[in-house]
């Protein structure tokens, strides 16, 4: 049964699964989690639109962001699958926006994907409360980032980000070559921290990768879902709606 951690950190609950004083290491996925994807892309898309002027094109900023969120989240499905490689998922996400606009291939101006590559990651914002969150758990814990994004790109958001200090081991799946859900990226992350299984709490926004990913290793999981989307919830061992529930819930 899936509980909420606003409720746990009020009484404890004989239906939660989590046991936290076993917990040593607290692990979190970074895009969508700790660092705002959706806020950062949006304003670097905004900018860029801006910039190009392609308001010219017939569209407007909305449906311009609208048309580049559904291709990213498809070429990004396509990549945790290892359908597609590093490069093809950097350059087809505009491909298909392109589509996904009624507009020709290379409609978008020569250097658009790059341009943005290298501004979005620059971007600062984070989820609500989550600076607030690592304060009070630094120190506390040992704690990790384990991402599927790509190595150049998240060491710079979580600097960026003004975080990049908290985390002791940072890996991403494209240095192993395993993408979450794959037990593979799990392991490393416990051997590299020198951890147990069970001292292990993972905490992401995605049921498959982050929360069945982590079980199926031995770990804890928590899905972070702020939107509260229940249908999303898989079989998280707790749900996080914000992040100010966390440091109560483990007695901080």
């Amino acid at each position: 049964m899936l509980v909420t951690l606003s409720s746990l950190h009020l009484m404890t609950s004989p239906l939660s699964r989590l046991d936290p004083a076993s917990i040593r290491h607290i692990v979190f996925d970074l895009d969508h989690t700790l660092w705002d994807y959706d806020r950062n892309s949006s304003l670097t898309l905004a900018d860029l639109f801006g910039q190009y002027e392609l308001q010219r094109l017939g569209v407007d900023l909305d449906q311009f962001v609208a048309a580049f969120k559904v291709a990213n989240e498809f070429v990004w499905q396509a990549y945790s699958r290892q359908e597609i490689h590093k490069w093809q998922l950097r350059n087809r996400r505009f491909e298909l926006m392109e589509e996904q606009l009624g507009w020709s291939a290379g409609t978008l101006p020569i250097g658009f994907g790059q341009t943005y590559l290298e501004l979005c990651p620059q971007q600062p914002h984070l989820m609500d409360g989550a600076m607030e969150m690592l304060d009070k758990l630094h120190g506390k814990y040992d704690l990790h980032i384990l991402t599927n994004g790509f190595a150049d790109t998240q060491h710079t958001k979580l600097k960026s980000g003004g975080i990049h200090h908290y985390f002791k081991h940072i890996i991403t799946s494209e240095k192993l070559r395993a993408a979450k859900p794959k037990p593979e990226i799990f392991m490393a992350l416990m051997e590299v921290a020198k951890a147990e299984p069970g001292t292990c709490l993972m905490i992401g926004d995605n049921p498959e990768a982050d929360v069945w990913g982590a079980q199926q290793v031995g770990w804890q999981a928590v899905h972070y879902a702020p939107a509260h989307d229940q249908s999303q919830l898989s079989n998280a061992d707790a749900v996080l709606t914000h992040w100010d529930q966390l440091p109560s819930f483990l007695g901080l």
